[in-house]
C-alpha cells in the first residue's frame, strides 16, 4: 500500500503549499468524520438498548439503568463535542485553503 504522507512529499514540488493543504484536509476530514460517525452511531445504539430496557422495568432496575446513560452521557457527549469542533475546524481551513489555492 502506498504512503501517502510519502507520495505527497515526492509530488510537494508540483503544486502550491496550499493546494498540498488542501489535500491534507481532505485525508484528515474524512477521517474525522469517520470517527464522528462511529461515536454518535454507537452513542445512539446504546441510548436505544437502556431505553428498550427501561421499558416495563421494575423501579430498583429503572434506577440503575438511569445511572448507566449518565455513565454512556459521560464517556461518549464530550468526545462527539470534541470531534465535531475539530471537525468544524477542519472544514474551516479546508475552505481557506482552497480558496487559496
Amino acid at each position: 500500500m502506498i504512503n501517502i504522507k510519502n507520495f505527497l512529499k515526492v509530488i510537494g514540488g508540483m503544486y502550491s503549499t496550499y493546494e498540498m493543504k488542501v489535500v491534507d484536509n481532505t485525508l484528515l476530514k474524512t477521517y474525522q468524520e469517520t470517527e464522528l460517525y462511529g461515536y454518535e452511531k454507537d452513542y445512539n445504539e446504546l441510548c436505544e438498548l437502556v431505553e428498550l430496557f427501561m421499558k416495563e422495568a421494575l423501579p430498583y432496575r429503572e434506577r440503575e439503568l438511569k445511572v448507566k446513560k449518565k455513565e454512556i452521557d459521560e464517556k461518549y457527549l464530550p468526545e462527539i463535542k470534541e470531534c465535531k469542533r475539530l471537525l468544524t475546524n477542519t472544514k474551516k481551513r479546508f475552505k481557506y485553503n482552497l480558496e487559496r489555492a
